[in-house]
């Protein structure tokens, strides 16, 4: 008999329990969703910096290999290797089951061989990072000097600000045009990402 009550008492626990799980996992997304959703704040800005680069590329000399040779590529030599495994039949296995007799067949890696190509070629690979910053308004790209194997590569431009609000300091990152808008003693009416980039709002 208390078999039977224990029996309900389970029953009547199992639903509960899926009913704690379901609110924590709700709890957890709309904590999520509260945690990545971008929040209006009067900002008040207390500094400005900014940052700039450019990657110097240099062209040399890499030493690779492939199934197939790349337009540019210089042919140091050439070798047969293996270029995969096929599954080839090998043989039937008699297999007994009981009265019944059947044959299973049995399958082997075979080696597929192909030519491997070692060459020389020349690529444009990052060489040095060319860098500018400041903690004023007046940005400027970084003085550097190109040999003839070397290129400008990408470009980075960053900007920030420093902004206070209810008497705690952080740091957020602005596009540029807002970041000229932003100077020191102002309040910025803004929308704040979770990443920490700031937004002006009109």
């Amino acid at each position: 008999m208390s078999n039977g009550n224990d029996a309900h008492r389970l029953r009547e626990r199992i639903p509960i329990a899926g009913i704690i799980i379901l609110v924590f996992v709700l709890l957890a997304i709309t904590t999520l969703i509260i945690g990545l959703t971008p929040k209006t704040r009067d900002l008040t800005v207390t500094g400005v910096s900014w940052a700039r680069s450019v990657n110097i590329e240099k062209l040399q000399t890499s030493h690779e290999s492939d199934w197939t040779v790349p337009e540019g590529a210089k042919v140091q030599y050439s070798e047969k290797e293996i270029h995969h495994y096929a599954t080839v039949f090998s043989h039937y296995a008699i297999i007994k089951n009981g009265n019944n007799t059947f044959f299973q067949p049995i399958y082997r890696p075979e080696p597929v061989y192909s030519t491997k190509y070692y060459y020389d070629i020349d690529r444009w690979e990052s060489d040095y990072t060319a860098t500018s910053s400041g903690h004023d308004q007046k940005p400027y790209w970084p003085d550097y000097s190109l040999e003839s194997n070397q290129r400008e590569g990408e470009k980075k431009a960053e900007y920030f600000i420093d902004a206070s609000y209810k008497n705690k300091v952080s740091t957020y990152a602005v596009g540029y045009e807002d970041w000229q808008k932003s100077h020191v003693g102002s309040t910025l009416h803004a929308k704040v990402y979770p990443d920490n980039r700031v937004e002006i709002l009109e």
